[in-house]
């Protein structure tokens, strides 16, 4: 007898992908289910709404699906009530032998078009996307609705809304423009709303930094200064993207947190909001050690080799946030880099030659000839073990 081991899925995210195409979306509700083989299914599926598509309320329609995992629970049971996109099973297929003479229709997306036990939000803002003609669903045109969505859908379906926002041209301006309020509304209403997901809502602010939304920079503060919230380091990182940047006297209030995931964005994100001296006194003043890797990365970037005196001691431990940033940041110097670590190296024993041999793994063609230099004739074997150890990986990317 077999057992599902896992939950069945429930869907969500795929569904707002395949429904713009899809030629049948609808909301029904499963019965008579049957299984066709080991992981074929087939259900009918009594149709409660029609989203798009010619079906009617009422109307019974055949549905088919594979389990392609085969220790999860089967995702549709007698009595379920489901929204889903559904398309043609290929004519082709498996499926004329599973199904012989009965027609059914298959789920879109390969399978994954589906929300199980969707809510009436949901289903009302999919309707009102899905209302517009069929080119427009993919356009600044649909804006508001898919921005509904992602303010008050069920988690999977707004994610799968807001992957559509963040693939549309022209976003800034469409939010810009007189028509764009609604839209903008919305957004900004997910954003502030504590009960969206975080995750949700992490996915927003990335957005709006990836894609310089300054209409957004009011939220941007505001969850920057709620470090509560946790979200105030995707909101910094998203306020230092736009093209204003981080003020400098917001990057010196928020470098002040009693936060450290706050402190080390601001680092991380807006250290050109800061003057040399405050980057460099966080390299070994800041009691957080995210921070001081923060720092690291920060003032290599700001001074290249001239942070060589100040970052080459945390080389010394590559297994602490400090060290793994310092292996890192000057890496990726490259070739001026290269003799500085490998003299390091050499004057080393293991312990002390580990970092330094990291980061000529991260340093280009130039750190890899320095490498096989260490793994031939470093004065320990260890050392020189190592040294050869890496050279068995592929160079990393400079």
């Amino acid at each position: 007898m077999l057992v599902w081991a896992t939950p069945a899925a429930a869907g969500g995210r795929a569904l707002v992908s395949a429904a713009a195409e899809a030629p049948a979306t609808i909301v029904g509700t499963v019965t008579e289910s049957r299984a066709l083989d080991e992981r074929a299914f087939f259900a009918w599926l009594v149709v409660d709404r029609s989203l798009a598509g010619p079906h009617a309320a009422g109307e019974r329609v055949a549905i088919a699906w594979d389990e392609r995992v085969s220790d999860r629970g089967r995702r549709f049971a007698d009595g379920q009530r489901i929204l889903v996109a559904l398309e043609p099973l290929p004519t082709w297929s498996i499926w004329r032998e599973r199904l012989g003479e009965q027609d059914a229709l298959g789920i879109a997306l390969r399978g994954e078009a589906f929300l199980t036990a969707p809510d009436a939000a949901t289903v009302d803002g999919v309707a009102a996307w899905l209302a517009r003609p069929a080119p427009g669903r993919a356009s600044v045109a649909a804006l508001p609705e898919l921005a509904a969505l992602v303010a008050g859908a069920e988690p999977t379906v707004a994610k799968g809304a807001l992957d559509r926002i963040a693939a549309l041209p022209g976003l800034a301006a469409a939010l810009d423009a007189p028509g764009g309020g609604a839209a903008l509304a919305s957004l900004r209403g997910a954003l502030r709303d504590a009960d969206r997901p975080e995750r949700l809502r992490a996915a927003l602010l990335a957005l709006a930094g990836q894609r310089g939304l300054e209409a957004f920079a009011p939220e941007l503060a505001a969850l920057a200064g709620d470090a509560a919230s946790g979200l105030a380091p995707d909101a910094i990182a998203a306020w230092a993207a736009l093209p204003g940047g981080l003020p400098r006297a917001d990057a010196a209030r928020l470098l002040a947190s009693s936060d450290p995931a706050v402190r080390a964005a601001v680092l991380s994100h807006a250290a050109g909001a800061l003057d040399d001296a405050t980057i460099e006194a966080r390299l070994g003043g800041d009691p957080a050690p995210a921070v001081r890797a923060a720092a690291v990365a920060a003032w290599v970037a700001r001074r290249g080799m001239d942070a060589w005196p100040k970052v080459a001691p945390r080389l010394d431990d590559p297994n602490a946030p400090e060290g793994a940033a310092a292996v890192r940041a000057l890496g990726a110097l490259g070739e001026p880099a290269v003799v500085p670590l490998a003299t390091r190296a050499r004057e080393r024993e293991l312990d002390g030659a580990r970092g330094p041999m990291l980061a000529l793994t991260f340093a280009g063609p130039q750190g890899v000839v320095a490498l096989r230099a260490l793994a031939a004739d470093h004065p320990d074997p260890a050392a020189r073990a190592l040294a050869t150890f890496l050279l068995g990986r592929p160079p990393a990317a400079h």
